[in-house]
């Protein structure tokens, strides 16, 4: 029996790039293990020795692309200076990772059922990795200085709005990021116009 010292991380790596792209061409009802090992370049048994099942393998994938995802985000974000444009920065990044991502376009398509699923299993992980990377800017945006919103309720609009523009996309993704951009820059003005009004206000 192979011993998990030899099991090779690039080899692991080559079949859930592999799973990736056997997803984005069959969908997952009709996905077999045969088709991510063709799509890999690696033999079944060597498939088998690192996942024993398609479950396994799947939430193996969910895993790999989760982490893909976060680490790319981190990158984009790394000579971004502190402030509110890391946060129009993370829009952007998501917007474009998501229209990109071969698999999920063609699960959301095919089977929404299964993305629906997912995406209320990692809801919480997903808001707490924006979380990680946005809360001392979420602290120091005008809504919040402002007291209109909470640091973690801003987090969880902006997670929702990701999430909805995912699942009703635009056809042109740059309409989806300035129209979120927009938005966000609405809210800040907003906040602070009322906040004028509010100081003119006799005590």
């Amino acid at each position: 029996m192979t011993g998990a010292a030899e099991l090779k991380p690039e080899t692991r790596e080559k079949i859930l790039d592999g799973a990736r792209a056997a997803v984005a061409r069959h969908g997952l009802k009709k996905l077999g293990m045969s088709d991510v090992s063709d799509a890999a370049g690696v033999s079944r048994g060597t498939l088998y020795r690192y996942f024993p099942s398609r479950e396994e393998l799947l939430e193996g994938l969910v895993a790999h692309e989760q982490g893909k995802f976060m680490q790319g985000l981190f990158g984009s974000l790394a000579c971004v200076e502190d402030g509110e444009d890391r946060l129009m920065a993370v829009m952007e990044y998501v917007v474009r990772g998501l229209h990109t991502h071969d698999a999920l376009q063609r699960l959301r398509v095919s089977e929404p059922d299964f993305v629906l699923q997912t995406i209320r299993e990692q809801f919480p992980a997903i808001k707490a990795g924006i979380d990680t990377l946005l809360g001392p800017v979420m602290t120091d945006t005008a809504p919040v200085r402002l007291g209109l919103v909470r640091p973690e309720q801003l987090t969880d609009w902006l997670v929702r709005m990701l999430v909805s523009m995912f699942l009703i996309p635009d056809t042109d993704p740059e309409e989806m990021i300035g129209g979120l951009q927009s938005m966000y820059r609405l809210l800040i003005s907003d906040a602070l116009v009322g906040s004028a009004v509010g100081s003119l206000q006799p005590a």
